[in-house]
């Protein structure tokens, strides 16, 4: 009993490490998630981002986190689904990120 239960809270620990680690990835780059093709990077590029591209980019962007395509989708899902809590939850940790490390 006492196993399955850490063995959820481990779980759902390592959900949300996953989608603290996407929250912060879409967060420094804003212009891709949607796609801004107004953005320096993106610009000129909106004829090239369609067909397969388009899945691919944010696999790729996925595979440097160890996550399979599922995940990538699953994670992107999650967090547009309850966008507001989870960016309340990441301002919380770095409020208190910020008091530990404060001098």
């Amino acid at each position: 009993m006492r196993v399955r239960i850490l063995t959820k809270i481990l779980g759902w620990l390592a959900v949300l490490l996953i989608l603290r680690v996407l929250a912060a990835i879409l967060a420094n780059y804003p212009d891709y998630f949607p796609p801004n093709f107004d953005s320096l990077f993106l610009q000129g590029r909106e004829a090239t981002f369609t067909g397969a591209y388009r899945p691919a980019f944010y696999i790729h962007i996925g595979e440097d986190l160890g996550l399979t395509e599922a995940q990538v989708y699953h994670a992107l899902s999650y967090f547009f689904d309850h966008r507001d809590e989870i960016t309340a939850l990441i301002a919380q940790e770095e409020q208190a990120h910020a008091r530990f490390t404060q001098p």
